[in-house]
């Protein structure tokens, strides 16, 4: 009985050792079935025991010391995996199959301006290799107006691509900036002043357009008159140019009046005669014969301000034709008074009444359309549309036509006859008459109240002596006046707000503010 039990459980022992070790057979060979021998893992991941198991064991582990390995960079390695007492060869592979990522960036260009490059239509790179370049899948045609996609391949190193669509717009801009607030300048020596003060351009696309100033010609220490330019350039290239006048005058003071008068006096060496109404006639041909006609009076506020413009430039509107008049007649001890326009319709208009004779006369030398030459020794119903006034405000005008009228008109003249007198408006007048300091090369023949013996007498006989009129000054004639040299300024009441006609020329009634408009009533440009 003994040995049968003994044997029973010798015989169960062995049944058991048999069944674990049945087990651990099939637990190894379930751990080698799940052993990944080669692993290949994506640039950048974690190097973990289980990438090498479908279902990894308990106590497997990597032998291999993997800290040496960077898992940015793609390679291959061998390594040691030990699982169920044994260990096993493995390799590893890292690599890169992740394309790079990127966010499109529309561009803009003018037309046959260079592209921008390929980088400049992305932005947000990424990738994990930190290696990225961009290219155009096709350049882009420049010179084709319009918007179109662009598409711009993104890849690294490792032949990883991604293409990104993005655009470009082509702008055909052919229109250069506008310049704003460029206008003629006037600047005294010594003065400070600012060229870019109010200057600025605009553009209809670029929204900061460069401008620049070309005053190469310009010399800020020299009185004269030169030519400034505004220039604006855009993105496009596209150029506007605008000139202006500079206008440099002398310091304040005396100095700037006696500059001008020594001019006048220069030209009347050419021209002044020994008689009077001869170089008055000269005067205003001269003047005529070498001005050209401009809208602007350049900023001059005083009649020397505007002479001196008219006879350094040659050019200006008929404030400036009528003070060069008047500066060269007052220095030929001519006495004369501005007259202006009344009623004002689109635009104001300066001539000269002078004394001649004694007698005062309308003379002008502002240009007009349909009338060639000046307006000279003219009485009132001589006059043309253009020469409208108010006669209340001025001395009484020779009522006889002249021997020596020029540009005289029939038929269009108002008639004034019976128009009362302002006594006070008319002593201003007269009080603002000015010889300005005669200059003094010869004396007149023919006194204030004589006519030229040459000439024939106002009723067409021949001259004697007028005792019409006579001065009540002296000059190197025989004067007629004393004043400040300053024009008749028409009253608020005598010159309403109008608004100009844009089919006229225009200039503004008053000599001091700036002329804005193309040109005065009827004159020729």
């Amino acid at each position: 009985m003994l040995k049968r039990a003994a044997l029973l459980i010798g015989t169960g022992c062995a049944c058991c050792l048999a069944i674990v070790a049945a087990g651990l057979i099939l637990s190894d060979r379930a751990a080698r079935g799940n052993l990944i021998n080669e692993v290949r893992l994506e640039t950048g991941s974690e190097i973990t025991v289980e990438s090498f198991f479908e279902a990894a064991p308990e106590d497997a582990s990597i032998v291999t010391d993997i800290s040496g390995i960077d898992t940015m960079v793609p390679g291959t390695y061998p390594l040691v995996i030990s699982y169920g007492g044994r260990e096993e060869d493995v390799t590893l592979t890292i690599s890169d199959t992740t394309a790079p990522e990127a966010v499109a960036v529309p561009q803009s260009i003018y037309i046959g301006t260079d592209i921008p490059e390929a980088e400049a239509f992305v932005t947000d790179l990424y990738d994990l290799s930190g290696n990225v370049t961009v290219d155009f899948e096709t350049v882009p045609d420049k010179f084709s107006a319009g918007t179109v996609d662009v598409t711009i391949k993104v890849f690294d190193s490792y032949g990883n691509t991604n293409d990104v669509t993005s655009q470009l717009t082509v702008i055909d801009d052919q229109t250069g900036p506008e310049i704003l607030g460029a206008k003629d300048l006037s600047y005294k020596v010594g003065e400070e002043f600012n060229l870019e003060e109010g200057i600025t351009a605009v553009d209809d696309y670029d929204t900061e357009p460069e401008i620049y100033i070309d005053a190469y010609n310009c010399n800020f220490n020299k009185i004269g008159v030169y030519t400034l330019a505004y220039i604006a350039v855009d993105e496009a290239g596209n150029t506007t140019r605008q000139e202006v006048k500079l206008t440099v005058l002398p310091p304040e003071g005396e100095e700037f009046n006696d500059y001008v008068y020594q001019m006048a006096d220069d030209i009347l060496v050419g021209i002044k005669t020994k008689k009077k109404t001869k170089t008055a006639k000269a005067i205003f041909e001269y003047v005529h014969d070498n001005m050209t006609y401009d809208s602007s009076n350049f900023g001059a506020s005083t009649p020397e301000e505007a002479a001196f413009i008219g006879f350094t430039t040659g050019t200006g509107n008929c404030y400036i034709y009528a003070s060069c008049c008047k500066i060269l007649l007052d220095r030929a001890g001519i006495s004369s008074m501005f007259i202006t326009r009344y009623p004002i319709t689109t635009s104001g208009h300066f001539w000269l009444l002078v004394r001649l004779n004694g007698k005062w006369w309308h003379c002008d030398a502002t240009p007009f359309m349909g009338h060639e030459g000046i307006y000279f020794m003219l009485i009132d119903s001589q006059l043309d549309q253009y020469h409208e006034f108010d006669p209340s405000k001025y001395p009484a005008r020779s009522t006889t036509p002249s021997g020596m009228a020029v540009g005289a008109c029939v038929g269009q003249a108002k008639d004034y006859s019976a128009v009362p007198v302002d006594e006070a408006a008319v002593a201003a007048a007269e009080g603002e008459v000015d010889t300005g300091g005669a200059f003094v090369a010869t004396e007149y023949e023919d006194g204030d109240g004589a006519e030229e013996d040459d000439e024939e007498d106002e009723d067409g006989t021949d001259i004697g002596t007028d005792t019409t009129g006579t001065g009540t000054g002296t000059d190197s004639g025989s004067g007629n006046g004393t004043g400040t040299g300053e024009e008749v300024t028409p009253t608020p009441a005598d010159t309403p707000a109008v608004t100009p006609d844009p089919t006229e020329p225009e200039t503004t009634p008053e000599p001091v503010p700036e002329q804005t408009s193309s040109g005065e009533d009827g004159a020729a440009a």
